[in-house]
């Protein structure tokens, strides 16, 4: 049985649907400002990425399933996805324990992550977005804790070592585009259990705290 889209006004007014018949279990939903406003879905049962239209239409789908260590290009479960300011999409592959980027046009690019509790590993990648400076926030669902990446700091290999506040505090350290430590996204008095997605708003990150059944306001920058 085929899944749909339910797009909706700011207002609450019912548009329209998504669906053509491509779509088996959406999750993750982005718009690619950068490429013509084009709808981008994470399609999780079909293990797939499906591209429509800023009306709505039809125009592409690509990835199959597949684990890391086959091709990079396969998901095992795509959960969410987020666009970057340069047109490319960052989605999260669950059972992968990764982050995938491809550009606008679903050519495979990179990927980053593996399975694990330190930084930069995930457990179950699920919620994902990016803020202006096209930092990556990645809902680390198994570690119960949000990621902020920034693509230059993990590509040039910079280790920062670890501090004693690790047993003390869960938190993630951002960096700005060269590297250079901004500040921590604290959660100690409001850990989170379980977080599935989030959004940036302004200088905020909202999380959806599915094990606390609510959603968290955290300082960003």
């Amino acid at each position: 049985e085929y899944k749909c889209v339910n797009v909706f006004e700011e207002s609450g007014r019912f548009v329209g649907k998504l669906c053509q018949n491509k779509l088996l279990g959406p999750k993750g939903i982005c718009i690619n400002k950068a490429f013509q406003n084009q709808i981008v879905v994470a399609d999780s049962k079909a293990n797939s990425i499906c591209i429509f239209s800023s009306d709505g239409k039809f125009l592409s789908r690509f990835g199959n399933l597949g684990m890391k260590n086959e091709k990079y290009e396969n998901f095992a479960g795509p959960q969410y996805c987020a666009c970057l300011s340069n047109g490319d999409i960052a989605i999260t592959d669950f059972y992968n324990h990764s982050i995938k980027v491809f550009d606008c046009f679903g050519q495979y690019k990179y990927a980053f992550g593996s399975k694990g509790s330190n930084q930069g590993q995930f457990n179950g990648p699920t919620g994902i977005a990016a803020d202006k400076q096209d930092n990556i926030i990645v809902v680390d669902w198994g570690n119960s804790r949000i990621q902020v990446i920034n693509l230059i700091l993990y590509f040039n290999c910079l280790i920062i070592k670890l501090t004693k506040l690790t047993v003390f505090f869960v938190f993630q350290k951002v960096f700005d585009k060269k590297g250079t430590f901004l500040k921590y996204v604290n959660s100690e008095f409001n850990q989170l259990y379980g977080p599935q997605d989030l959004a940036v708003i302004n200088n905020t990150i909202a999380v959806a705290d599915s094990g606390n059944h609510c959603v968290k306001i955290f300082e960003f920058v």
